[in-house]
């Protein structure tokens, strides 16, 4: 998917569950909006949204999973949305718009316009009226990356389904809202769900998720994947998401199978002159030999500790390029998902920073002494840079650093969670050069320029999965799930 001014891919990566959480809605992704503008601490537009915001994590009757409300006057009235699943029970409903109540005006601090979205449930508040309008920006999309075997015929069992489904959640009255299980074309259960406002009318709800499923990137051709939108939302997957008792089940049509491929042509003989002029490859990967010579001391440090089985692939690009190629794009992705720099994994475009990015992910792996896809703290699972992240900005990096290096120099352990994660910013033009990392380890480049906050992930289970955001619209801020510069609406 092409990248314009008014577009906005964020590849991101997160481990997807395997089952639904029992207790708490995980977040998602949120988006301030910079171009509202800003109000004041302790003005009185701020009064009016803490006001809605309680109103909607006090509630008892949620009606419908849906709350609208306004609070105050204009220029200083606030208007609000809640919007839970129909699966979800009440009481966890409410727990997810109380919390979302509270994160969202923290993620998005003196915005006067949000949105957030949790596993559960969505929430936004703005300065203007929202309701009963048909938006599909800022929106995101989050995918599985398990692959299938028949993409095609999948992809046609999905748009199947995808077409009646939107039918029933339009045409739906208190609920906009339809859930199904089918089988897969290689007989897996297939899982999934539709959503729009209760407020849009059946047009806008139909057109909204046309727009949501039309988000999906061509590239994928995964077994899930979800995409949010703040008056709709579509998901699909291979494994139970939601309560199956909302659901209705579908027979399979008959599936064909994909058309085998032509057999390629016999190769054509090359004379010497063409061999002269065909453009010379070689594959390399795209980082000073000197940062090569670092890298392999920190590799080896890193087996002595926990002695990984990852395969070359997974650290950057072991790609193919031309002689003195820097950067370009490709339609072909390969290694690890984890290690992989966003605009890569997504878009299949690299340069010298998508090693920097992967270099970040190594750095911060040797820290914690643990894996980017297998991170656990404590009895629950977290993905790495968030808790890198989270550490670093409430001060309390030595829950992150492995207790076999806890008896180095604290700042020197500080210096490298700093580097690692300039290293891993969500926009390439935010990662320092390799040339610029090496004085930066070796303590020759000071100050150290200030991390923003990479890419948010989810906790989950171990199928790790890759998050893209297409966010539209909306101007990004420190706080965003990602840090990237968000155009202007």
């Amino acid at each position: 998917m092409a990248i314009i001014s008014s577009t906005l891919l964020l590849a991101i990566l997160y481990p997807m569950f395997t089952l639904i959480a029992q207790t708490t809605a995980q977040y998602l992704y949120h988006s301030c909006f910079n171009d509202r503008g800003n109000y004041t601490t302790n003005s009185t537009y701020e009064a009016n949204l803490n006001l809605v915001l309680s109103n909607i994590s006090s509630n008892t009757q949620v009606e419908n999973g849906f709350y609208p409300n306004s609070m105050g006057q204009d220029p200083d009235k606030v208007y609000a949305i809640g919007l839970c699943r129909k699966d979800i029970k009440q009481d966890d409903c409410l727990g997810c718009l109380k919390n979302a109540s509270n994160v969202l005006p923290q993620n998005c601090s003196n915005r006067k316009e949000a949105i957030g979205w949790y596993d559960y449930c969505m929430i936004r508040f703005s300065d203007r009226s929202l309701f009963g309008i048909m938006e599909i920006n800022p929106s995101m999309f989050m995918w599985n990356t398990g692959s299938v075997s028949d993409q095609d015929g999948y992809k046609r069992r999905l748009q199947t389904l995808f077409e009646s489904m939107r039918s029933e959640a339009a045409s739906g009255d208190s609920f906009k809202f339809a859930a199904r299980t089918s089988f897969a074309p290689d007989l897996k259960t297939l899982y999934v769900l539709v959503q729009c406002t209760p407020d849009l009318s059946e047009k806008n709800c139909s057109d909204c998720l046309t727009a949501v499923y039309g988000n999906i990137p061509p590239v994928v051709g995964s077994q899930g994947g979800r995409t949010y939108a703040p008056s709709c939302n579509y998901r699909f997957e291979t494994y139970s998401f939601f309560d199956v008792a909302y659901a209705t089940s579908s027979s399979p049509p008959p599936f064909l199978a994909s058309p085998p491929s032509p057999p390629p042509p016999p190769p054509v003989p090359i004379t010497g002159k063409e061999r002269k002029k065909k453009t010379q490859t070689v594959v390399v990967i795209v980082v000073p030999s000197v940062i090569a010579m670092i890298l392999t001391i920190i590799i080896c440090i890193f087996l002595s500790v926990r002695k990984p089985k990852d395969n070359f692939e997974n650290f950057g690009m072991a790609r193919i390029f031309e002689l003195d190629q820097t950067e370009g794009s490709t339609n072909r992705i390969v290694g690890t998902y984890g290690y992989m720099a966003p605009e890569y994994a997504m878009l299949g475009q690299f340069s010298t920073k998508s090693d920097v990015f992967s270099f970040g992910v190594l750095i911060l792996e040797v820290l914690s002494g643990q894996k980017i896809t297998h991170f656990h703290d404590g009895e629950n699972t977290e993905y790495l840079l968030s808790y890198a992240w989270k550490n670093w900005r409430e001060e309390t990096t030595s829950n992150l650093i492995d207790p076999t290096l806890r008896d180095s120099p604290i700042t020197e352990m500080m210096r490298c969670i700093k580097i690692g994660l300039l290293c891993v910013q969500e926009n390439a033009s935010d990662r320092p050069s390799m040339t610029s990392v090496v004085p930066m380890l070796n303590g020759n480049l000071d100050p150290i320029p200030t991390p923003k906050q990479p890419a948010s992930f989810m906790q989950g289970s171990v199928v790790s999965s890759t998050l893209v955001t297409q966010n539209i619209s909306s101007s990004g801020t420190n706080n965003e799930a990602s840090i990237t510069e968000l155009c202007p609406r």
